[in-house]
């Protein structure tokens, strides 16, 4: 977070002009986005993906005088370009108590609720793994291999070899939709750091101050 010392004939932000205020809230935006902002939001969706049955890969990232920390396979990039979204890497396995672990966990969010549902349906023999592919981080940059275990019978198995193309179809929807919401809490995380009100309470609460036109000073 930039540090600004007062100086003489330096204004504070209630001090400046209305103009003036607005290139302040311009010019001190992105020191409100600070390493690591996304952290939280990594760590709910892991949380819910444990739920659903997910298992998201780890990666290891370096700390600032510390051992590296495992962290999410997570990939992202907003938030207003053409190829922007979230993604991750990792395996699926069927939770039939899926859906009630997410109402428990976030009872108001009926996306998630509807993820949940879809992929405590899925047949228990199935499952998937995902992996990351290409230079972009949306929902449609990962490949999502499908299996289901051979059936105990020649009847049974002829029944999953019909289903499969139906049931790999709704596997790797619903996994994208879920890679759509951790992207959409992202952004709206991003959109709330950088709103004009935070970004106000940054500067007031540091004490920054500024020239007559809303530079830093």
């Amino acid at each position: 977070m930039l540090q600004v010392l007062p100086c003489a004939g330096s204004l504070a932000f209630e001090d400046l002009s209305a103009p003036a205020k607005r290139r302040a809230l311009d010019c001190c935006r992105e020191d409100c986005v600070l390493d690591g902002w996304y952290d939280a939001t990594f760590s709910d969706a892991d949380q819910v993906a444990e739920l659903m049955g997910i298992s998201i890969s780890r990666t290891s990232v370096g700390t600032v005088g510390g051992s590296p920390l495992d962290v999410p396979a997570i990939h992202f990039s907003g938030f207003w370009s053409q190829g922007d979204g979230a993604c991750f890497e990792g395996s699926f396995d069927p939770t039939p108590d899926a859906l009630d672990e997410v109402k428990e966990y976030a009872p108001k969010d009926a996306e998630l609720h509807e993820i949940a549902r879809r992929l405590a349906a899925i047949p228990p023999r199935a499952s998937a793994r995902i992996t990351h592919t290409g230079r972009y981080s949306h929902e449609h940059s990962v490949t999502i291999d499908v299996e289901i275990a051979e059936a105990e019978s020649e009847f049974q198995q002829a029944a999953i070899d019909a289903l499969f193309p139906e049931i790999e179809t709704e596997i790797q929807d619903a996994l994208r939709a879920f890679m759509c919401w951790i992207y959409a809490r992202l952004e709206e995380d991003y959109e709330n750091l950088t709103s004009d009100e935070s970004v106000e309470e940054t500067i007031i609460r540091n004490d920054y101050r500024f020239d007559e036109d809303g530079d830093l000073v």
